[in-house]
């Protein structure tokens, strides 16, 4: 054999299995082996592309494995199929294979080379005649394929060459790409040479575009492509009415250029077309039209092609028009006779009437809309189909049609020159031919927070008849609070005028808008709302701090009212540039400008837009004045008399002396999130979920401002130009001189877990002047479970002292702090709290494990309670280095030293650190693995009667848990262990109430000791070095 490619024959010799006269053909009369592409194609009807698939194959391929050329042993017989084909591998006989089929489990190959001196099964093929070549490129197609129209009568005729003369079978082929069609070949002979194959095609096709066959045959394969066009380019939309029984509205039961009403939200073949807003029935709505980047200048194009635009506002046509689609006389409207594009009143009243609100809400109602996507007008792609309906209306709002999004329900801007759907409704009405809505007049005026009166807005409009008109009333959107009102009445023949009256409080200032529906015609009517302080002053009502003994106004400069929640828009009020007076520029609708002011007034009431920093001081005015608003006499103080600007100092007093730091609405002053004013653009942003609040202090080029959210209050640094809240504070004349609270003296002793009864906190003040003060409840923070109490009282006159008792239970040792502020002055109180076991031995209370029927102690060594959870800080008790005493050291606060030990009794209790790169990162100089072993253990720490556990003890434990693992299975064991943390050998805590370590009395390799550890999810034995701090449980010997 060769040494390459081995064969049995030497030289070999192609011509062997050629057909069905090739010279060794093993095949019966009639049959042959097949060619590798007849075994491709017969693979691709396979239900899998394994070897189950082979088997369950008409043809029952087995499993038959092959015999190796070298040795001549069967392999892989159960497993693997390999079968020859006729095929030389490659065809320009360069290489020495032989092409065969194999599959294995999980796969097959059709293509797979192969040695000719290898064994492998043959299945044999009739002889029904082959070709050379097909030829689907120069097919010749006859008659149409429109998306959605059953195929009649079409056919597709493609070449081949080299035929042998034999017959072919009846085939038929499914279409791929678009789906819906299928090419049959009826039975017959080859031509022997050139002939040509009619596939007759039926079906419908359900999208639209390029779809193909995948042919085989006379063991060629090739790709019959056509091409289905738009159905609207061929037919009309068929007109089917629908009625809504809620709205009485009569709409089309599909959308345009849709074949049928939809079966599902999915069904393609009620997509319909895409339309770009405005533009009528030119062929640009179909999915596969061309795209084009040119814009128009005409209100229709001279072409088909979908516009594309890639820069703000995305309109296809430039100037945009819009009043395309206006009514049924719209220039362009694409619906049928006495149908037109929908308001956006008319589809919010449709939304209205589901009763489903969910994604196919759309689908569930009369209409049934579909999930026909939307083609962007930035590529011309279409995406979200089969997700998101999207629905023109006529309506506009600032030059941007008003769509519906169906499967959210909700009306929104939508750019014009993307491609969405239309649902045409039928035109009922018959009276009203223009409605002008731009020269719109209004009387009256609107001022935020106040009840409008006597005010309207005018619409005059061009009627064909007299017939009545029934009573509207239509709420503001943007700013909200409003109602516009149409009493009934009747159309004058000719010209008329429509009179809205508005009522009600509008909640803010800026531009409140209407969207009017009449007779069919449709627009966004606008009107103003004034700033409440171009008016009014805000009002003064005083509100004072118990704690601080601070007054502040209750509102912020602008406000109509105090705060009913955080998110009270009539509480916001006004948004100032620092250092500027109420000039007008506060208002949040106020005009804005460029021009930098260069005195201390700037000349007008806009709000003045700058860029930020580095390219600009980031300030209204040039050059900065950082003596604005200091104090009640700072220049352009905007507060009223007796009351100014707070300092950075006020509001951080003020926050200390919330419960919390997300308390800035439930604190006295109750501060709503108002937002702030971007000074590069005028944009109100964080409106309800940020409060921005200026004070008077400085720095560099920024002033400092209080930043308040739900969860977080904190002060920073902001640029000058940027619009702010202002909270005005009453100037404050302190009733005491200074608050000594460096020399505050501690009386009494706070010991973790034990109720507290005679700690106190003395504080010296001096200057008093006789004023009473209220009384405090300052809860303690580091650790929790502690209240400072001062009882109300009075100032002397001159020196005296504040006594704070301290109440409650701490929940751990460390050092509490509370924050204090009385009379303007504040400082941080600490107090420690000490370790349980440096005062009381750790009760004795035993529990008995029933599975393993040991006793234990039902608490850590150190803990003053027994775990009521795994993250209870009362029972999480000391955390030992193993092998030492109760020494204090044990303590989670004890202090540290760097010195190891040279007795295994150290004469002090620090935590000894082992935070060298050393082994074995003990405590002790000399380890000693004898200090805890049983009752006589030399270091003991466990009461009378009691040891540490062995590990096998500990293992016998863990294994009791019933189906619980890891802190759930510790907790719930008798013994209920907690998730105590550790202490690492650089002597900090660590993982408290996340994993439980617990030591052993077992030495491992003499330099480490077994502990059990536990997490969330596990719980297993780990050695650990002797220098860490963990959790001790003893066990009754």
């Amino acid at each position: 054999m060769s040494s390459s490619w081995p064969d049995w024959r030497s030289p070999q010799n192609n011509n062997l299995w050629q057909g069905v006269n090739g010279v060794n053909n093993p095949c019966p009369e009639g049959y042959r082996l097949p060619t590798e592409q007849e075994f491709a194609s017969e693979i691709e009807t396979w239900n899998t592309k394994n070897s189950a698939g082979a088997f369950s194959s008409p043809i029952k391929l087995v499993s038959a494995g092959y015999r190796s050329y070298q040795y001549g042993q069967t392999l892989t017989m159960g497993e693997r199929g390999y079968y020859w084909t006729s095929t030389i591998f490659p065809k320009n006989n360069t290489f020495n294979g032989i092409t065969n089929l194999e599959f294995f489990p999980d796969r097959v190959d059709p293509h797979a080379a192969s040695i000719r001196g290898t064994g492998k099964s043959v299945r044999c093929i009739k002889n029904i005649g082959t070709i050379e070549s097909i030829d689907c490129k120069t097919r010749i197609v006859n008659g149409d394929f429109i998306q959605g129209v059953p195929v009649f009568e079409n056919s597709i005729t493609i070449s081949y060459q080299g035929g042998t003369g034999g017959e072919y079978g009846k085939q038929s082929y499914n279409s791929e790409g678009v789906e819906g069609l299928i090419a049959t070949l009826e039975p017959g002979f080859y031509n022997v040479g050139n002939g040509t194959f009619v596939l007759n095609v039926s079906g419908t096709p359900l999208d639209l575009g390029n779809g193909y066959f995948q042919i085989y045959i006379g063991g060629q394969k090739c790709k019959v492509e056509f091409t289905v066009q738009c159905f609207s380019h061929f037919q009309q939309t068929e007109i089917v009415e629908v009625i809504n029984p809620i709205t009485g509205r009569v709409w089309m039961d599909r959308n345009l250029g849709a074949s049928q009403v939809a079966a599902s939200p999915n069904d393609q073949l009620a997509f319909g077309d895409l339309y770009q807003w405005g533009r009528g029935d030119d062929g640009h709505q179909c999915r596969n039209s061309l795209t084009t980047h040119i814009l128009s200048s005409r209100d229709q194009p001279d072409h088909s092609d979908f516009i594309l635009s890639f820069d703000s506002p995305y309109i296809w046509r430039n100037p945009h028009n819009s009043n395309l689609w206006l009514g049924i006389n719209g220039v362009n409207n694409p619906c049928p006779n006495n149908f037109r594009i929908p308001t956006s009143n008319e589809f919010l009243q449709e939304i209205n009437s589901w009763t489903n609100t969910g994604l196919s809400s759309g689908f569930d109602s009369p209409l049934k809309t579909p999930f026909a996507g939307i083609r962007s007008t930035n590529d011309g792609k279409i995406s979200f189909v089969d997700t998101l309906g999207t629905y023109w209306t006529s309506t506009t709002f600032q030059d941007f049609p008003q769509g519906i999004i169906s499967n959210t329900s909700i009306i929104s801007s939508i750019r014009a020159g993307d491609g969405v759907s239309v649902r045409c409704i039928k035109h009922e009405g018959k009276n009203i031919e223009f409605l002008d809505c731009k020269s719109a007049t209004t009387q009256g005026s609107l001022i935020q927070s106040i009840e409008a009166e006597n005010v309207t807005i005018s619409i005059s409009y061009i009627s064909n008849g007299k017939n009545n008109f029934d009573r509207q009333v239509i709420n503001s959107f943007s700013v909200v609070g409003l109602t516009a009102t149409l009493e009934a009445g009747t159309f004058n023949k000719g010209n008329g005028t429509l009179i809205y009256t508005i009522s009600g409080i509008p909640n803010s200032p800026g531009t409140a808008y209407f969207g009017i529906d009449v007779d069919g015609l449709s627009c966004i009517l606008e009107i103003e709302v004034a700033c409440f302080s171009n008016y009014f002053e805000t009002e003064i009502v005083e509100i004072t701090n118990p704690i601080t003994g601070k007054t502040w106004m209750d509102r912020n400069l602008g406000a109509s009212r105090v705060a009913l929640d955080s998110k009270d828009e009539l509480a916001y009020g006004d948004l100032y540039q620092w250092g500027r007076n109420s000039d007008g520029h506060q208002c949040r609708n106020s005009a804005t400008t460029t021009e930098i002011s260069q005195s201390d007034q700037h000349f007008d009431n806009r709000f003045v837009l700058v860029l930020p920093p580095p390219f600009s001081n980031s300030n209204w005015i040039f050059p900065k004045n950082d003596s604005f608003w200091q104090g009640l006499e700072g220049i352009n103080n905007p507060c009223p008399l007796g009351f100014r600007v707070p300092s950075i100092g006020d509001f951080v007093e003020e926050m200390r002396s919330w419960d919390s730091y997300n308390s800035s609405f439930e604190s006295s002053i109750k501060l709503p999130l108002t937002g702030f004013r971007s000074s590069v653009n005028g944009a109100i942003l964080n409106k309800g979920s940020f409060g921005d609040y200026w004070t008077s202090d400085v720095f560099v080029i920024y002033s400092f401002y209080a930043i308040f959210n739900e969860d977080i209050s904190l002060d920073g640094l902001g640029q000058r130009s940027d619009g702010s809240a202002v909270r005005c504070i009453k100037e404050y004349i302190p009733k005491i001189q200074s608050l000594n609270c460096d020399s505050a003296v501690n009386t009494g002793v706070l010991v973790q877990g034990v109720s507290t009864t005679d700690a106190k906190i003395t504080i010296s003040y001096s200057d008093g002047n006789g004023e009473s003060y209220l009384g405090q409840s300052i809860k303690s923070r580091n650790v929790n479970g502690l209240t400072a109490v001062l009882d109300a009282g009075s100032f002397n006159k001159g020196d005296g002292v504040l006594v704070f008792n301290i109440t409650g239970i701490p929940e751990m040792m460390g050092n509490a702090e509370f924050f204090i502020t009385i009379s303007g002055f504040h400082c941080v109180l600490t107090m420690e709290v000490l370790c349980f076991s440096s005062f009381f031995e750790t009760e004795v209370v035993d529990v008995i494990n029933p599975i393993t029927g040991k006793t234990w102690m039902d608490r850590n060594l150190g803990a003053s309670q027994a775990a009521t959870s795994s993250t209870d800080e009362l029972a999480y008790g000391d955390l030992y280095q193993w092998g030492r005493l109760a020494d204090g050291h044990q303590c989670r606060n004890s202090p540290t030293t760097a010195i190891l030990s040279s007795s295994h009794q150290p004469i002090h209790g620090d935590f000894i650190l082992t935070n060298t790169n050393l082994d074995p990162f003990d405590w002790q100089i000399s380890q000693n693995p004898n200090l805890w072993q049983g009752l006589d253990g030399i270091n003991n720490p466990c009461p009378d009667g009691y040891r540490l556990p062995t590990d096998t003890e500990l293992d016998e434990e863990r294994l009791s848990w019933t189906g619980l693992d890891g802190i759930v299975g510790g907790l719930n064991t008798p013994l209920r262990l907690p998730a105590a943390g550790e202490r690492g050998r650089f002597g900090w805590l660590s993982s408290i109430g996340i994993v439980g370590r617990y030591w052993s009395s077992t030495v491992n390799n003499n330099s480490r000791s077994l502990t059990l550890f536990f997490m969330s999810n596990g719980a297993i034995l780990s050695p650990q070095a002797r220098g860490g701090g963990n959790s001790v449980r003893c066990i009754k010997d």
